[in-house]
């Protein structure tokens, strides 16, 4: 089989990857699943810095570890892929397919997700902060352990029965989000912004909710077992009552 100069040349440039040749793709070679293929089985890593991937089919590509900071992946598909330890940092990601996909422990620091479709996908130990979720689907997805601390754009989010067990929300903004059944059991959630946000049937066991802003919230038949609500603003909140009616 011929193989393409301009990849010999780029596994060439990673051989030495100290020098950070590496990072640059080769002008004129097409970014294709074959071409990236080719690339990993010869054991190097994707290096693909601010390129701009926007509508290119990379659906069953090998990803894994890539190298993908500040690039334009918007509209792609990753449905189901594993994307392991990938460092999508300051990417912009809006539409992008990544349901079911294996995200853990990848880098999302800062990176665009709005209106992306992250539904069932596993994101445990992923580094969220400062990205943006706004309008995103994470319906059932596995966020335990993640860290979105200060995040100022998560408003009107699905999380409807994702698993965010243990993650540090502090001071987040989700203002309008849905985490119907979700799990928040111990999620760090102090000072947080959830004014109308929909928590109904959510476990906050043990969660920290010290002084988090719960106007309008709907908390109608949450699990409300050991949360630390002191100097929480709960004015017009919807289903404290009935907890209130059950002690």
């Amino acid at each position: 089989m011929l193989i393409n100069k301009s990849i010999l040349s780029y596994i060439g440039a990673c051989e030495n990857e100290a020098s950070r040749f590496c990072e640059l793709w080769p002008d004129g070679l097409e970014v294709t699943v074959e071409n990236l293929a080719l690339i990993r089985k010869r054991g190097f890593r994707v290096w693909l810095p601010g390129a701009n991937l926007c509508g290119i089919n990379l659906w069953k590509a090998d990803m894994r570890g890539a190298y993908l900071r500040c690039a334009d992946l918007s509209g792609c598909t990753f449905a189901g892929m594993d994307l392991c330890g990938v460092d999508l940092s300051n990417a912009s990601l809006c539409g992008t397919n990544l349901e079911r996909s294996d995200l853990s422990e990848a880098n999302l620091y800062a990176a665009y997700l709005g209106r992306a479709n992250l539904e069932d996908a596993n994101l445990s130990l992923v580094n969220l902060r400062g990205a943006s979720l706004e309008r995103a689907n994470l319906r059932g997805a596995n966020l335990s352990g993640v860290n979105l601390m200060g995040g100022d754009f998560l408003s009107r989010v699905d999380l409807c029965e994702a698993n965010l067990e243990r993650a540090s929300l502090s001071a987040a903004n989700f203002r309008g989000a849905s985490f119907e059944r979700a799990n928040l059991c111990f999620a760090n959630l102090e000072g947080v912004n959830l004014i109308g946000a929909d928590l109904r049937k959510a476990n906050l066991y043990k969660a920290n909710l010290r002084g988090a802003k719960l106007s309008r919230a709907d908390l109608s038949g949450a699990d409300l077992d050991g949360v630390d609500l002191e100097g929480a603003f709960l004015c017009n909140c919807v289903g404290l009552e009935n907890q209130e009616s059950e002690e």
